[in-house]
């Protein structure tokens, strides 16, 4: 109960008096660790406010803070004292981070980890006060250091000299931050260095990173005590590989995390001291810029460590954007990089180093032997910035090896990139260089390899454009060569590169453009600055794209001012002029600095001294105080103090997507006309549209087909060879004298051969390239969705078919005579209708054929198929377009109508067997069921013989021998002339042998008409095949005439 009464006071207003400390102190001492007395006074130890009030001054005194201190050092050495840790490992660290993971299981654990945090919250350094105070202690340190405690003199620091003397780690780190050892220059490198080290051993690296935060100010006025103390170098190497932990390296092979947690303090502490200098008496963070950066380089290998270039990438961005760091910081770089001129700087990557990451550009090709700061592609780009700037600067500004190289290839237009480097070389005395490692394919690659949304891209690019659009030397007075940029990108390997670089600032313009467009920048919405610095710089890298494509801007005599406004003329005059100022207005300021700022704000929540906790928690007066007695109006009150609720989403009401449509409408065919009409306009014009681009498809293949055999071109090349003289064998005979028999050679033999080369031709590959782009955008065009037009016009072409479908089953259902005749009206206009909509077009787009077919189905089997009056208009439909035979011809039903009907019909399919269409006249004769047709429909004598002529007239035209392609209609004639002589037999056994008779005699019919007369009458099934020897028909007809039954004598 007492705990959960303290924990409702505002103790963080309470300033504890003497007599107040000596009642917790008896309470840690005299009570178990688990008892209610230790953890109330722990309790309210912990929200005592260690900060400051509203002067900027220490809320409790400091001598509390430290009476605290040595309290908790007292208890820790009592209760939870630590063991030396001398045979330390990668493996005991991994296991007691393991263990730091999981929660404290008993009062040991826990009060441990309240002592590191209560002693992390006091203010103990001189350092770690105010600003002004801070101030005070460097400009006057005699006077701002004569407080603090010393460690041999001072006796009320006894239990802290015996904490130190038995390695205890929570006392080394209060003797760094409390007494003369952390804040005496000497004392600090004899003694303070040596509590950091015994920290260090016990893995407290946020400890001493802390101790470092106060302790590095101190040596600003004298670096070079810090960087010559082996004790302090000792310090940074392990803290740099703290996180290398065989956890975390097996947690890295899984997902990767970089930078690790302490590498990730380290960086946002040195951030804390270039963002705060002014509180060290400085006027730009110039000292901590040149003494960190020293630092960082007395690790060995330091460039090939990421983890410190982590480090170092941070110093240079914090440093870019003051004038006197970024001098000296560059001045570094150069004195680092000048040694490598003769190799002997051993942090140098050089091709000739065994055992090094080969040259910064490990993507080129070519033998490059000159040396690197950098070993390969790094993620620290204001690193990677600053190196490649120093190196073009020493390498070929400084040497005027550009010059030379410049001067050379416009001197001979057919000189190759490696011999006008070479020639360079030689002039200008320095060793040679592969290609790959010239300053413009460097500064590419890092702007390929870069982020588009990194602060310092705009600069990578200005130092590219500035070599790639460097006008030739020329002597004073004499006309402008122009530029040579387009040399460097010649070959297929570089114009493909070339074209990457093309690739990447039209992604980047792009980027920036939707990032102006948006409503929220990084999830916040986005403010009118943020807006224009989008588009300021989409337009900005518009415009390198533009530079990048005009080939004019590397002609001589351009009058660049009359280019249009997008060029940025004056700003490629200046560019052309060999004018090096930083583009700094296309950098992302805003950017850097809220990087800087997230990283200070870390550090001090880190180190609790977040001074928006540290106010909301303590300064803000107590809101009982002022809260009313009324419950309504306090309730009210606590309710305004939250945020606002979200208003809820408005209410959108959706609209249909298809119109109203009567019933009424559907009884009038016309009016069903009208309504689809328009919709199938649209639906056709989406079917030419398609059509369109099918024909500018193949149209693009032919000519790509045509273009790729005539893209090389065969050139002969003539060379010349030189053979010289093969030694003498070794086992030629020798002379007596031992000496073998001389050979005379009269000189190397010249051979001339002919070597048939083969050539890109530079106008094919331009067309190929502008035939494969218009390709491209055919496949965008072609994977469009089709307009909301045509959806909406197939929607409500399906949905009348549905409608009328409905109102067809419900007459039928009602036997409403009179509506069912008007639907069937509508349904059949509305089937001949599609039938003239389906065109060729219609035909080969895959969604109307889709469509139209599936219509077409649905009406024939509702409105044509079986019905009476619809046989003879479909057979005209059919034999008017032939192609749709196989779409129509299953809803022809000839049976359906009357006898009359039917044999209409049939003349018009015997009429169409003379022709050329046999295939149509197969399907539609097939259609006719003639069996049905006798037996269902009965038509009359009269009807029956009208038939018989047709199909006699049939076999008749057919002829006595029938054509390959006919015989398919032969047979199906045949086959109606036996079912109608069967019929009712023998009632038309006459007028069939008649028939058969005449045909005969005009030797037009088939003699396989004889054989089903035969076989018919002689009751034979049809698939026996005749006999075709002579004899033996005669012999069965011999039998037939003697031995059947169904003719009376008379007959026969």
């Amino acid at each position: 109960l007492s705990l959960y009464l303290f924990t409702e006071l505002k103790i963080g207003m309470w300033v504890p008096q003497q007599q107040d400390i000596a009642i917790l102190s008896t309470w840690l001492h005299q009570h178990p660790l688990t008892s209610s007395e230790s953890h109330l006074a722990r309790l309210v130890l912990t929200h005592l406010n260690w900060g400051l009030d509203t002067n900027d001054s220490l809320y409790l005194p400091i001598d509390l803070h430290r009476q605290v201190a040595l309290l908790i050092v007292e208890l820790t050495m009592k209760h939870v004292p630590d063991t030396p840790v001398q045979t330390a490992s990668l493996l005991a660290e991994s296991m007691k981070q393991v263990s730091s993971m999981v929660r404290p299981q008993n009062s040991e654990q826990a009060f441990s980890l309240w002592a590191w945090e209560m002693i992390n919250k006091l203010r103990l350094h001189q350092l770690d006060r105010s600003e002004s105070a801070c101030q005070y202690t460097i400009s006057n340190p005699a006077e701002g250091l004569s407080c603090v405690p010393n460690m041999e003199s001072d006796s009320f620091l006894e239990i802290l000299v015996k904490g130190v003397r038995e390695k205890q780690p929570i006392a080394s780190y209060v003797s760094v931050l409390m007494t003369l050892w952390g804040h005496s220059v000497p004392l600090i490198c004899v003694e303070g260095f040596s509590q950091l080290q015994t920290l260090q051993c016990y893995y407290k690296y946020e400890q001493v990173l802390i101790c470092l935060h106060h302790v590095i100010p101190l040596f600003l006025e004298c670096p070079d005590s810090l960087l010559k103390n082996d004790k302090f170098v000792s310090l940074i190497v392990p803290l740099i590989n703290a996180d290398r932990t065989y956890m975390k390296i097996a947690k890295n092979l899984i997902a990767p995390e970089f930078p690790g947690p302490i590498l990730k303090q380290f960086s946002n502490m040195i951030e804390s001291h270039l963002h705060h200098y002014k509180r060290y008496c400085l006027n730009s963070p110039d000292r901590f810029v040149h003494l960190w950066l020293n630092v960082l380089i007395l690790v060995q290998d330091w460039n090939k460590d990421h983890n410190v270039m982590y480090l170092m990438d941070s110093v240079i961005r914090a440093a870019f954007f003051h004038l006197e760091a970024r001098a000296i910081m560059e001045n570094m770089f150069q004195n680092l990089f000048c040694p490598a001129i003769d190799g002997s700087n051993e942090n140098i990557s050089s091709n000739r180093a065994p055992g090094s990451f080969g040259s910064f550009l490990s993507w080129a090709t070519g033998s490059s032997n000159s040396a690197s700061l950098l070993g390969g592609t790094v993620p620290t780009i204001w690193l990677a910035y600053q190196i490649l700037s120093t190196e073009q600067h020493d390498r070929e500004l400084k040497t005027g090896l550009w010059r030379e190289i410049l001067r050379e290839l416009s001197m001979q237009s057919k000189i190759s990139l490696d011999t006008a480097l070479k020639r360079a070389c030689a002039t200008v005395k320095i060793t040679p260089f592969g290609v790959g490692n010239l300053a413009i394919y460097r500064w590419s690659q890092q702007a390929l390899d870069t982020p588009m949304d990194h602060p310092i891209l705009p600069l990578l690019w200005q130092n590219f454009f500035s070599l790639f659009l460097a006008r030739a030397p020329t002597i004073p007075g004499s006309m402008d060569k122009g530029g040579v940029g387009e040399k460097f990108f010649e070959g297929m390997i570089n114009l493909s590169y070339l074209k990457k670089l093309k690739k990447r600032l039209h992604e980047t313009t792009e980027y920036f453009q939707m990032k102006g467009e948006k409503d929220t920048d990084n999830g916040k919405p986005i403010t009118d600055d943020r807006r224009v610095f989008y588009f300021s710089a989409a337009k900005f890298y518009k415009t390198l794209s533009l530079w990048l494509e005009e080939p004019r801007l590397q002609e001589p005599g351009l009058y660049l001012p009359a280019l249009p406004p997008q060029y940025m003329s004056q700003r490629l005059i200046l560019l052309m002029q060999g004018d090096r100022t930083l583009w700094l207005e296309y950098v992302d300021y805003w950017a850097v600095h809220q990087s800087q700022l997230k990283a200070v704000c870390e550090w001090e929540r880190a180190t609790f001294r977040d001074p928006e906790n540290q106010y909301q928690k303590f300064s803000q007066p107590s809101s009982n105080a002022i809260e009313s007695i009324e419950p309504l109006c306090r309730i009210f009150r606590r309710l305004s103090s939250y945020e606002p609720p979200v208003p809820p989403p408005p209410l959108s009401r959706n609209q249909p997507v298809l119109g109203c449509l009567a019933r009424e409408c559907l009884y009038n065919s016309a009016t069903v006309i009208d309504l689809v009409k328009p919709h199938l306009r649209v639906i056709l014009d989406y079917a030419q549209t398609y059509s369109l681009m099918v024909s500018e498809h193949t149209a693009a293949d032919c000519s790509f087909l045509e273009l790729v055999p005539t893209l090389y071109r065969i050139y002969e090349n003539h060379v010349a060879l030189h053979a010289l003289c093969d030694p003498a064998p070794s086992g030629q005979r020798r002379s007596r004298s031992g000496t073998p028999p001389t050979v005379h050679c009269a000189g190397p033999a010249i051979i001339e051969i002919t070597v048939e080369e083969a050539h890109v031709s530079e106008g094919v590959d331009h067309m190929i390239t502008q035939n494969r782009a218009e390709y491209e955008n055919l496949l965008v065009k072609a994977s469009q969705p089709p307009p909301s037009k045509v959806t909406l016009g197939c929607v409500f072409t399906d949905h009348l078919i549905a409608m009328l479908e409905h109102e067809l089953a419900v007459s039928r259902t009602n036997e409403n005579i009179t509506v069912l005749r008007k639907v069937q009206e509508s349904g059949v206009k509305l089937f001949y209708h599609l039938v003239e909509f389906y065109t060729e077009e219609a035909a080969l787009c895959p969604p109307t054929k889709q469509l139209i077919t599936t219509c077409l189905e649905k009406l024939g089997q509702l409105f044509i198929s079986g019905e009476e009056t619809q046989g003879p208009q479909l057979l005209n439909a059919i034999i008017q377009r032939p192609n749709l035979g196989g779409l129509l011809g299953p809803h022809f039903t000839p049976v359906a109508g009357g006898a009359s009907t039917f044999l209409q019909m049939y003349q018009t399919v015997v009429d169409l067997s003379t022709g050329s269409n046999v295939d149509l006249c197969f399907v539609l004769l097939s259609k006719f069921d003639v069996g049905s047709w006798l037996n269902y429909r009965r038509p009359r004598l009269s009807e029956r013989s009208t038939f018989i002529d047709l199909v006699s007239r049939a076999l008749c035209d057919i002829g006595l021998t029938p054509e390959e392609e006919k015989l398919m209609l032969h047979e199906l004639f045949r086959n109606h002339l036996r079912l109608i002589l069967l019929h009712e037999f023998p009632e038309h056994y006459g007028e069939v042998l008649s028939a058969v008779l005449r045909g005969s005699e005009s030797q037009n019919l088939s003699l396989d008409v004889w054989r089903d007369l035969l076989g018919a009458l002689s009751g034979k099934p049809r698939n026996i095949a005749p006999s075709q020897n002579p004899a033996k028909i005669r012999d069965e007809i011999r039998h037939y005439a003697t031995e059947q039954r169904l003719l009376s004598r008379q007959e026969v």
